[in-house]
C-alpha cells in the first residue's frame, strides 16, 4: 500500500487554497489548507510532506506564515508559488533555504497539474 503525501496549501486566496486542493487530492494527495499564520496547525505539520507557500500575501502575512514555519521545525519541503519573476523567487528560495527550511523548485500560477504531479513525484511518500 503507498502512503499519501501530506500537503498543507497556505494561500490567503479561498479560491486558490480550494482549486490547489482539489488539483492535489485528485492527484493522490492529503491535503490541509491555511490562509493565515494561525491556522497552521502545527500538529500536523509535523507530519507534512510538502507545504506550498504563497509568496505574494498582504504585508506581514506571508512573513508571519514563513517565521511560523521556520519556528515550528517542520522538515516538510517548501514550495513557493508565485506569478513572480524566476530572480525573486530564486532569492527567496535561497532565503528560506537560509532559515533551515528546505526549499523545492518553486512553481509559477496559475499552477498547472503536470508541474503539481512532478513536486508529488518528488517526495517520498509518493503516490
Amino acid at each position: 500500500m503507498t502512503v499519501q503525501p501530506q500537503v498543507l496549501v497556505i494561500d490567503d486566496d479561498a479560491d486558490m487554497r480550494m482549486l490547489m486542493g482539489a488539483l492535489l487530492e485528485h492527484l493522490g494527495a492529503r491535503v490541509d489548507v491555511a490562509g493565515a499564520a494561525e491556522k497552521i496547525d502545527l500538529v500536523k505539520l509535523q507530519s507534512t510532506d510538502l507545504i506550498l507557500l504563497d509568496l505574494v500575501m498582504p504585508t506581514g502575512v506571508y512573513a508571519t506564515c514563513l517565521q511560523r514555519l521556520i519556528d515550528s521545525g517542520t522538515r516538510a519541503k517548501v514550495c513557493l508559488l508565485s506569478g513572480s519573476s524566476a530572480q525573486a523567487l530564486s532569492q527567496e528560495c535561497a532565503r528560506i533555504d537560509a532559515c533551515g527550511l528546505q526549499t523545492t523548485q518553486p512553481i509559477t500560477k496559475p499552477a498547472r497539474v503536470d508541474a503539481l504531479a512532478a513536486l508529488l513525484a518528488t517526495l517520498d511518500h509518493a503516490p
